[in-house]
């Protein structure tokens, strides 16, 4: 597929870093062929124990700079634990 331009972001409207909204759609300036896309979600909160792939671009631990790299894992979703709200998070445990 190789690199295509970003032609808008459309970022939730009730973001709030830490606290809900924690998602953004990306339009791609050009059509991409060969990659069929995933549909949201929108219907219902996945229960506690279903097996995930999560995928992202943020900072490592430790406070490196490290943004660009993309990261992916296996997860399982489960309970926040105190650290985010369950109400407006999907929260997960690592394999």
């Amino acid at each position: 597929v190789g690199i295509v331009p970003v032609a808008s972001i459309d970022v939730d409207p009730t973001y709030d870093f830490g606290t809900r909204g924690d998602v953004a759609v990306l339009t791609l300036s050009t059509p991409v062929t060969g990659v069929s896309p995933t549909p949201i979600n929108t219907s219902l909160r996945p229960p506690f124990g279903t097996s995930a792939e999560i995928v992202g671009f943020g900072l490592s631990r430790g406070g490196a700079n490290d943004t660009g790299m993309l990261r992916r894992g296996l997860a399982e979703t489960g309970g926040c634990g105190g650290a985010a709200d369950g109400d407006y998070h999907v929260c997960w445990s690592f394999e």
